[in-house]
């Protein structure tokens, strides 16, 4: 399926994709939540699949290390994290997600609007028609008043009332062409019926998938043995079209099976064929995958890929005991783990003896520090007046976090975006450390530290909307691990000193985030809390829409802060709403971030580090921030007694 359908989504979509997103971004971050989809049993006997000899010995075997062994390798099951590490090196792409934007590997270009292979196409719609709500931002039935875009428009301004009688509405449809010459690993060539076949098990009610850009498809077929055409529901100009291309699956192989019977099939879930630089050989249960070069693998030159034997060895998830395992050579290239304190020492000093290497860089992953502006059932509203959420912002020390706590690892951001990302607002305004500063705001929202006693928190004066003599103490509820326990503390310490007392309430993922009204977060009866939410091309400014707040009403809204702003939901709806080819999207995508910063729903503390421990001369590894794994790049690993 498409990258971006896995990723983007709205209402429960949007929450399945928070759960997974750890899984999803391979990301150092918690892997805490796992999507609650089901599989059938999976075989427990080794597999062995024949393949063919490879031509041109390659040096070595390359030992991957995985916390976990996958459920599946079908495109379509419960793969999770370490499936992706395997189904990288088995399919690559077909479209690598570097730097936050799409780069084609089994296409040979990604269609554009300049070039006419991304089109957006006036079409007539009548009563009974599916097309996109610009109102609900949902597909729908057209009908009797109900709005929609009319062709040429992409804002609100624009936006009428259907009367009746025929309405002229804007379509995306986009063409995609296979790079000649790719095969399957067993000879078979790959071609356009191949990806419509798995558009076509995306669609089916069996398979477990989000069927988010499913529903805004209105066809999708093969033009010919190479190219595949996508059409779009009238009215959604989806800003990613460009991505909107289904992961080929082999026809003939899987074609004359259902797709409910495929998410047992043995061969689909063990066995899957690719045609990228490796496939499977071998896989025993509960102890490792084995893989070797693919002999028919087109999609790089001479020397690719540079081992042998690609070995996946399923460790128990414990990072400091996988660290030794590289040290003693058990390992050649550790999964991607949750970072503390404890392990970044121990791998910084390894490091500086020689022992092990490591690449880290700022992943796509922001942590924030999230406000209850107007809480459910009655609590106060301690953080309704916006001084009070900047008070406490200046009051945190956010570069301490980054250098001390998070080891020099990963780094800091002033939005919900990671500063690498290509639309990020670089004008944004930073949140500077000073208490002092952030005292006084807190004596203006009415906070008043009348016994000067740095012991006892502040108390309100009753100005505002938070009762006469309430102190200022509050809940952090967050999910129980060392890393956020160490980010409490400080925050703990931080908040005195202004003033402001800060109790951890720890508590499991699947409980803190269950859905309106169980669950404290999305129930909103939380005061703060500590968490993350991925960020992958388009920014998710639907965190903080005055539409998405949950409620009995809207009990699948996203939006836990509570926030509702006219300006930021214009600008939110114009980034939906995609406004191709002009610079509104790109201009919309700027003003959510500096409406965002101007209200302090949440802080911004930092963003996750992305973190790959290997053996010195191990070479060729790049990490990028929203790469799907850290082996989208397997074909172009080596080893050498010195890299480059």
């Amino acid at each position: 399926m498409p990258i971006r359908a896995i990723l983007r989504g709205n209402h429960m979509i949007w929450r399945l994709t928070f759960l997974f997103m750890f899984v999803l971004t391979a990301c150092s971050a918690p892997p805490e939540v796992e999507v609650p989809l089901t599989l059938g049993p999976t075989p427990t006997r080794a597999i062995d699949v024949v393949a063919p000899a490879t031509t041109t010995p390659a040096p070595s075997e390359l030992i991957v290390c995985l916390f976990e062994e996958p459920a599946s390798l079908y495109l379509y099951a419960d793969t999770g994290r370490a499936a992706d590490m395997v189904l990288a090196a088995l399919y690559d792409g077909p479209l690598d997600l570097l730097g936050y934007d799409y780069q084609p590997v089994l296409l040979e270009k990604l269609p554009s609007l300049a070039d006419g292979d991304l089109r957006i196409v006036p079409v007539e719609l009548a009563s009974g028609d599916v097309y996109f709500n610009p109102e609900t931002l949902q597909p729908e039935t057209f009908a009797f008043n109900k709005p929609f875009l009319p062709s040429g428009c992409t804002a609100d301004e624009c936006v009428q009332i259907y009367r009746g009688g025929g309405a002229t509405i804007d379509r995306l449809e986009a063409d995609f062409r296979l790079v000649e010459g790719v095969t399957w690993s067993d000879g078979t060539p790959v071609t356009a019926a191949d990806s419509v076949f798995s558009f076509r098990l995306d669609t089916a009610s069996e398979t477990p998938t989000t069927k988010y850009l499913v529903d805004r498809t209105i066809g999708y077929e093969a033009i010919d043995e190479r190219t595949v055409r996508w059409i779009g529901i009238p009215g959604y100009l989806d800003p990613e079209a460009r991505a909107n291309f289904w992961t080929p699956l082999p026809t003939h192989r899987l074609g004359g099976k259902s797709a409910e019977e495929l998410l047992t099939d043995e061969e689909a879930n063990r066995a899957p064929l690719g045609w990228g630089p490796y496939i499977l050989e071998r896989w025993e249960s509960g102890r490792m995958i084995r893989l070797v070069p693919n002999p028919t693998y087109t999609l790089a030159g001479s020397g690719t890929p540079g081992f042998d034997t690609l070995t996946f060895r399923f460790i128990e998830d414990d990072p400091l005991a996988a660290i030794q395992q590289v040290v003693t050579g058990e390992c050649d290239l550790l999964d991607e783990f949750t970072l503390d304190s404890e392990t970044a020492e121990t791998l910084v000093s390894l490091r500086d003896n020689g022992r092990l290497a490591f690449a880290a860089a700022p992943g796509s992953l922001v942590e924030r520090l999230e406000f209850n502006l107007s809480p459910v059932g009655g609590g106060a509203a301690l953080f309704a007046d916006l001084r009070t959420r900047q008070g406490l912002a200046a009051c945190i020390n956010r570069p301490r976090i980054v250098d001390e706590i998070l080891a020099g690892f990963g780094g800091p951001t002033d939005s919900f975006l990671a500063p690498e990302h290509p639309l990020y607002a670089s004008d944004l305004e930073a949140v500077a450390y000073d208490p002092a500063a952030g005292a006084g705001l807190l004596t203006e929202a009415g906070w008043l530290d009348a016994d000067q006693d740095p012991e006892t928190p502040r108390v309100a004066d009753g100005s505002g909307r938070v009762s006469a003599g309430t102190p200022l103490v509050f809940t952090l509820a967050a999910t129980d691990s060392g890393f956020r326990r160490a980010i409490a503390e400080q925050l703990q310490s931080d908040f005195a000193a202004c003033g402001a007392e800060l109790e951890l309430d720890t508590l499991p993922p699947d409980v803190l985030y269950a859905a309106w009204p169980q669950g404290p977060v999305f129930g909103r009866t939380y005061q703060t809390v500590l968490w993350s939410w991925p960020v992958f091309v388009s920014p998710p400014c639907e965190m903080f829409a005055g539409w998405e707040i949950p409620s009995e009403t809207n009990p699948l809204g996203i939006n836990a802060s509570g926030l509702s702003s006219a300006p930021y939901d214009t600008a939110c709806r114009t980034v939906l709403l995609g406004s191709l080819g002009d610079g509104a999207y790109e201009r919309a995508a700027g003003e959510t971030q500096v409406l965002f910063a101007a209200s302090d729903p949440a802080i911004p503390l930092y963003v996750w580090p992305r973190l790959v421990v290997h053996r010195t001369n191990l070479c060729g590894i790049e990490i990028d921030p929203s790469a799907e794994t850290v082996l989208w790049n397997v074909e172009a690993l080596e080893q050498a007694a010195v890299c480059p």
